[in-house]
């Protein structure tokens, strides 16, 4: 009885690992699939004032290591009292300079 009990626990407990997972995996690379095609697609084709000096920052950004954000990410998240929500686990991740910067590069190889 109380091995019967502790696999129905383990089993309650993966399903509910296995949702989170799928659950913020989903939010995030919808999340970033919005976000980088429209900015890629604005440094790409949209004429602005400071384009290229924006831009040129984004890619110096590549340049950090990510561990670095690490402190200040949880302070922002623990600050907005987004603690222990899905909303903490998805916004850091929503946006990569990376994929902007291909996609940009293939927005631009497009002819008008």
């Amino acid at each position: 009885m109380k091995l019967l009990r502790c696999c129905h626990v383990i089993i309650e407990s993966f399903v509910k690992f296995y949702f989170n997972t799928i659950f913020v995996g989903l939010l995030t690379t919808a999340g970033t699939m919005i976000t980088t095609i429209l900015s890629a697609f604005a440094f790409a084709r949209l004429n602005f004032k400071g384009k290229d000096a924006l831009f040129s920052l984004f890619l110096a950004t590549m340049m950090i290591p990510g561990e670095i954000f690490v402190i200040t990410n949880y302070t922002t998240i623990a600050s907005l009292e987004l603690k222990n929500t899905y909303t903490a686990l998805v916004i850091p991740f929503m946006v990569s300079v990376f994929y902007i910067y291909f996609l940009r590069q293939t927005f631009k190889q497009i002819p008008d």
